[in-house]
């Protein structure tokens, strides 16, 4: 992730839910305009069992979130 990363879909998801070969990295790793941003991202962020099969990155925050970027 860049400062200039555009994330496109923010899911929440159970730490069960992280599959254990996954890439976690917490909030204080990430850059500072996405830190800034995290907050507001996850307030809409959609409730999943099962994250897409598709290429994103875990974030540990208040909760795992997985986020979708461009």
């Amino acid at each position: 992730m860049t400062r200039e990363t555009a994330v496109t879909d923010v899911y929440r998801a159970t730490a069960e839910g992280v599959p254990s070969d996954a890439t976690v990295r917490h909030y204080d790793e990430l850059p500072t305009p996405l830190k800034e941003r995290l907050p507001s991202l996850v307030d809409d962020a959609a409730a999943c069992e099962q994250v897409p099969e598709t290429e994103g990155t875990f974030v540990k925050f208040t909760d795992y979130y997985y986020l979708r970027c461009e």
